[in-house]
């Protein structure tokens, strides 16, 4: 008869609660670490990579070199809040009321969207770290708090265990934000040491957390105007210059420098060949210098068009996806990141809300795919002054609904008129309607454009009245 030795009630949770920690420590070692890079408002041509002449830019370019580019990757929207709503959760962000970016009550209402997402909205950071991931956010949130709005939740609503964060967040790092607005020159760290110091808190999270997987959203504001790339920029007489080429190149040249910071980071401490890292934008650029930062695609920011909505997207991870590879083909946006991040860290998807992307992760390790589903958009769904266009031309103001299927892509205003079709495989700058020739293809699409459009959620209503007031300007 074999003996087994009796195990005590107390010694028997103490192993098993070992066994699982074996476990999850065993299961954690093939979860590599995720940082989005996510950079403000950079044009499709802004880096060398993807054509850019303004500056030369080598560590950007050595992403790609080392990683695979894609040429067909777009947001969710051509401003930053709803495109970061749309990364965050997985669906389109007109699901949950926002359609602009978060600004004044007033600004908001007259927008009809809400004052900030919804913590009952899907999360890539709470999916993560119910798998086990660390979680940190540092940089840009502006998806809820800043201005008159002082009730938006807190990070850990959304499934963030760490963050600093500029002032258009619920809980901002009063390190950049000495006064009540987005910058100053009182900041202790300057708007031209902004990147760095998040660089900074990035590779100080993943050294602390060296015994569990991270994720990590490291969002800049730059390239995000104002370009104020030295101490002398703060003068009042360099105002002028926040918006010039000349300020632009040195802001540009400066964010480059911290991406190569980030990129020998992660060497020096040996986590480059467990970690993804993704390089992208949130939305088009503005302004645009007579669209050479877009590559010539016809619009900028807060235009449907493919310079406000086509964006950098490249994917690193050493050992597994293919080095200097270019997808062309594969059709990637915003809201494929939660399914896709999900994949890749052994997480569950979200299952009380119904996903709007898709599971694209393939293509990173090249293989070439095609949508299953389209993709829409809308922006300036009332032509109210609380939305702004772009200034450069009158070309650049899109109709303010769009569907990318296939190779098509239509726009149309929500009441019917002006519809626009390109065929994206021969026209990707946008120059020549075909609605007429493809009448068939554009009646379609048309109609599934303005059914998705019915299909989101109206506007808010307001709860409280609310003082008047100027809209104050995108940020």
């Amino acid at each position: 008869m074999t003996y087994f030795p009796r195990i005590s009630k107390a010694r028997g949770l103490a192993l098993l609660l070992l066994l699982t920690f074996a476990f999850s420590r065993a299961n954690a070692a093939n979860q590599p670490n995720i940082i989005y890079l996510l950079t403000d408002d950079m044009g499709y041509g802004d880096t060398g990579t993807y054509g850019g002449q303004f500056v030369p830019t080598p560590n950007i370019d050595s992403l790609a070199k080392e990683g695979t580019k894609f040429t067909q990757y777009y947001v969710a929207a051509p401003v930053c809040s709803p495109s970061r709503v749309g990364m965050l959760t997985g669906m389109f962000p007109s699901r949950w009321r926002i359609d602009n970016y978060l600004q004044t009550r007033e600004g908001n209402r007259e927008s009809e969207q809400a004052d900030f997402l919804d913590p009952k909205a899907p999360s890539i950071a709470r999916q993560l770290k119910a798998a086990g991931y660390a979680t940190g956010h540092f940089g840009k949130w502006h998806m809820g708090g800043g201005r008159d709005v002082t009730n938006a939740p807190p990070f850990s609503a959304y499934g963030f265990d760490e963050h600093n964060s500029t002032w258009e967040s619920p809980e901002p790092d009063p390190n950049i934000t000495a006064t009540n607005w987005i910058w100053s020159p009182f900041d202790k760290v300057k708007r031209y040491e902004r990147t760095a110091y998040f660089v900074d808190k990035t590779l100080d999270f993943l050294d602390r957390h060296r015994d569990q997987p991270c994720y990590v959203d490291l969002w800049p504001d730059d390239v995000h105007t104002p370009w104020v790339p030295t101490k002398e920029d703060f003068a009042q007489k360099r105002r002028r210059f926040y918006e010039s080429e000349a300020n632009f190149k040195q802001v540009l040249a400066e964010y480059d420098v911290q991406v190569g910071r980030l990129i020998a980071g992660l060497k020096a401490r040996g986590l480059e060949t467990n970690t993804i890292l993704i390089f992208a934008s949130d939305n088009g650029p503005i302004p645009t210098f007579h669209s050479t930062r877009t590559a010539g695609l016809r619009g900028a920011k807060d235009s449907l068009y493919e310079g406000g909505t086509r964006e950098p997207f490249i994917v690193v991870w050493p050992g597994h996806v293919p080095p200097g590879r270019v997808d062309t083909n594969t059709v990637i946006c915003g809201v494929d990141l939660l399914p896709m991040f999900c994949h890749l860290a052994g997480a569950s998807l979200p299952t009380d809300q119904k996903l709007d992307g898709e599971d694209m992760s393939k293509s990173f390790f090249g293989e070439s795919l095609d949508r299953k589903k389209p993709l829409f958009w809308e922006y300036g769904r009332n032509g109210s002054e609380a939305f702004g266009y772009p200034r450069e031309t009158p070309l650049e103001r899109s109709p303010n609904v769009a569907v990318r299927e296939g190779k098509w892509k239509l726009l149309v205003n929500a009441d019917g008129t002006d519809v626009q079709l390109y065929d994206l495989d021969t026209d990707q700058n946008e120059t020549t309607n075909v609605a007429e020739k493809n009448p068939k293809v554009a009646k379609r699409l048309k109609e599934e454009a303005l059914k998705w459009r019915r299909s989101v959620p109206g506007p808010v209503e307001p709860s409280e009245t609310f003082e008047g007031g100027e809209v104050a300007p995108d940020s």
